[in-house]
């Protein structure tokens, strides 16, 4: 692989409402700001050292390299973004046949980086961290502060470069400011990834498999008490003890009023529930999306200042529920509310807390500070809060939540069916797909165990609800035991059959130390793992 030339950097700073651009390879010393560049073999460290306040756009740098026949990793911006290796002809075409009222009318490009201002979407990229693979050899491009500021990492193979990009838009200081810190290394899978987390300081993990049920994906909202104890119940017939019981969505009234139980379902609220669970043996687990409310919820009519306002309207983050919306993390009466909430289920007894569509809290960036800068200190706002309490991040852009979570979502959820409906698959790379799900955890595995535990989302075994064959089913349960440590399954156990118990047991014996190798070809991902003492292969399409 040749090392990455010097070409160009640049800062753009906000001035007067203008985008002004300096050239540091002509101008390093101006009167906003000086300029330090250190471009080592391993290192790019930008520098900046304002001589007033200064608002930053972005910070760019630019490298010559000659692409040949590398593998390239695009990791995606948050938990369920499509995460692939690719080779140098791949284009993204999501959303690209979606008529543009559709987008907006069911906000398809707010889950992901379309909401950057300065992200060209015509160059193939990802975020934080990217490599160039040959064969066993890796070239890892990393950002050690993404706490700063969100780095996206470009791959134009038409005009041989390398650009690295810190999103630092809205981030206003007069202070020293590291914008790039950029590690370039080489070596094997093992010796590149151990690396970088060692620089980021962060320990690796002790590696806990912990098996659960979760209510999700047999009823998503359709869940009451009834149901949940008797899936409870069923989980007696499981062979290998469980240890998580995790309540999803539907408990309650509208998304962002956690503190209303929907008494239909719950007439008893959730106390009864938490000691049924508690008496079987088992952790209790909740469902949370602490930075987002719904429409219809008390929250967004009573407080429709507590979320995210652009051009003086509030922003939807999504469309899931009546529409969501993100809730602007960096007031006091907002954190205060978020605090009361999380508070409030840990009194319930909750000791495994699920936290999704985080991603919500930086849609923009609000008050002085970048969405990277916003994310990092929402998700340290979190752990505060929640202490010593098992934390599961989902939806969250995975680099905020290194080091900082117990375990982490690497992928979209899955479907009921292989890769969801024919008209879904033009849609945003965060859409559900059992498909893309296998294929994130194949491709984010190296995080398991230095960044958190890898969570693979769950895997369904049931005969009912679901058009996946048995084959896609246990491939599913296979790659979720390799690749990552939160084992969950989303169905009644007394269904199963002698066959499928003596299945479950077999597969979540297999952990990440049985993955021995996976190759890349152009149709399909090998993946070869240890069971049993034999090595099987099993073979995905991309």
């Amino acid at each position: 692989m040749d090392n990455l030339r010097f070409l160009k950097a640049t800062v753009s700073l906000i001035i007067k409402e203008k985008i002004i651009l300096f050239d540091l390879s002509k101008e390093s010393d101006n009167d906003y700001f000086k300029a330090e560049l250190t471009n080592k073999d391993d290192r790019i460290i930008l520098n900046i050292y304002p001589k007033q306040a200064i608002s930053f756009y972005s910070i760019d740098f630019y490298g010559q390299y000659n692409f040949k026949d590398e593998k390239m990793l695009l990791n995606g911006y948050q938990s369920w973004t499509y995460t692939r290796e690719v080779d140098k002809n791949y284009k993204d075409t999501s959303l690209k046949y979606v008529p543009k009222a559709i987008v907006k009318k069911f906000a398809l490009d707010m889950y992901n980086d379309r909401t950057f201002e300065n992200i060209d979407q015509k160059v193939m990229h990802g975020f934080s961290y990217s490599y160039l693979r040959e064969n066993d050899e890796y070239y890892l491009l990393a950002s050690l502060n993404e706490k700063d500021g969100f780095t996206a990492i470009y791959f134009d193979t038409k005009n041989n470069q390398i650009h690295f990009q810190k999103d630092c838009l809205g981030y206003v200081t007069s202070n020293s400011y590291e914008g790039l810190n950029i590690l370039l290394i080489k070596g094997n899978e093992n010796e590149v990834f151990d690396r970088y987390f060692s620089l980021l300081n962060i320990p690796k993990k002790t590696f806990i498999q912990h098996r659960g049920y979760t209510s999700w994906y047999n009823y998503y909202q359709n869940i009451s008490e009834d149901i949940l104890l008797k899936d409870l119940i069923s989980l007696k017939k499981l062979p290998k003890k469980a240890e998580i019981f995790q309540i999803d969505d539907g408990f309650e009234t509208y998304v962002g009023d956690w503190l209303d139980i929907d008494k239909n379902k719950f007439p008893k609220g959730l106390t009864n529930l938490v000691q049924e669970i508690k008496k079987e043996g088992y952790k209790p687990g909740i469902w949370l999306s602490p930075f987002v409310c719904e429409e219809k919820s008390k929250l967004f009519q009573n407080h429709p200042d507590y979320v995210i306002h652009k051009d003086n309207k509030p922003l939807k983050c999504g469309s899931n529920w009546s529409g969501c919306y993100g809730l602007d993390i960096q007031k006091e009466e907002v954190r205060q509310y978020i605090k009361k909430v999380l508070e409030y289920y840990i009194s319930l007894g909750f000791e495994v807390f699920k936290l999704d569509f985080l991603y919500a809290a930086a849609l923009l960036p609000l008050h002085g500070k970048n969405r990277g800068q916003i994310m990092s200190d929402g998700m340290d706002f979190l752990r505060e809060i929640l202490k010593d309490k098992i934390i599961l991040g989902c939806g969250v852009p995975l680099a905020s939540a290194f080091g900082k979570v117990d375990y982490c979502r690497i992928g979209p959820d899955i479907s009921l069916d292989y890769d969801d409906k024919l008209f879904m698959r033009l849609m945003h790379l965060e859409r559900p797909s059992t498909k893309h799900t296998m294929l994130n955890s194949i491709f984010r595995r190296q995080l398991n165990t230095r960044a958190f535990i890898n969570d693979t989302d769950v895997f369904i075994l049931r005969d009912k609800n679901t058009s996946l064959s048995l084959k896609q089913k246990k491939e599913l349960a296979i790659i979720n035991c390799l690749c990552g440590g939160v084992i969950f399954a989303s169905d009644n156990f007394a269904t199963y059959s002698v066959d499928i118990l003596n299945f479950y047991t077999q597969v979540t014996n297999l952990n990440y130390k049985n993955l021995k190798n996976v190759e890349v070809t152009k149709k399909n991902v090998i993946i070869k793992y240890e069971n049993a003492s034999k090595l099987q292969t099993l073979k995905l399409k991309r």
